[in-house]
């Protein structure tokens, strides 16, 4: 345990109230994946087995989170407040301050928004553009119709932040072993929107397309 020097002001206030008896009460943790896996010791992201700090779902099997079906087996997983410890116990002692659990922590947004889900979802609508919905090759499409008309859209519209990166090979979002992923930084995918844009423009042409256009409307 760390001790103040004899005499300093720190030790001289030690054993005493500070703020005038207010206390602070840690209810929630809130920061990067990255670093809650590397100081707090939560489950790991990429982990297939165990990627999940508040339930048991895995990469593949019965409690794959790929299943978004409203009976998944992992949505019935979530942990509580009386059991996650039997999931992951961790060895930060901040764990072992009453009332302190896995689901006090709070997950950074960008990481799972905007370099999450959201870079999944614009890889797919990119896929179903150049594969299935818009006749021709797929890079031609790519470079002569989506990446004209996102610079066009951006600079005839007044936009906060422009999507920057330059679509000029599939795999820009098209992986080998993955889901399509629309690669760029946090501000980038979170202003991708224009893809939406350009979607709600086609006519819907099969019923993938149209289930795809739904969340765009939201």
């Amino acid at each position: 345990m760390y001790r103040y020097p004899r005499g300093s002001p720190e030790q001289r206030k030690a054993g005493t109230w500070l703020a005038g008896g207010f206390r602070g009460i840690l209810v929630q943790l809130c920061g990067d994946l990255d670093y809650f896996a590397k100081w707090f010791g939560i489950p790991r992201w990429g982990n297939h087995s165990k990627m999940c700090s508040i339930c048991r779902s895995t990469y593949r099997g019965p409690m794959s989170w790929l299943d978004n079906r409203a009976m998944a087996e992992w949505i019935s997983s979530v942990v509580t407040a009386s059991n996650w410890r039997s999931h992951w116990n961790p060895d930060c002692i901040l764990f072992l301050l009453e009332g302190l659990s896995s689901l006090s922590i709070a997950l950074d947004y960008m990481h799972n928004s905007y370099l999450g889900w959201l870079q999944y979802f614009y890889g797919s609508v990119l896929f179903l553009l150049v594969y299935h919905v818009i006749p021709g090759e797929p890079l031609h499409i790519l470079t002569h119709t989506i990446a004209p008309f996102i610079n066009m859209f951006q600079k005839e519209n007044v936009v906060s932040q422009r999507y920057r990166p330059r679509l000029n090979k599939l795999t820009m979002f098209e992986k080998k072993k993955s889901f399509p992923r629309l690669r760029g930084r946090a501000a980038d995918i979170r202003h991708a929107t224009v893809l939406s844009i350009l979607l709600l423009q086609l006519p819907p042409t099969t019923t993938t397309t149209t289930l795809v256009l739904l969340p765009l409307y939201y």
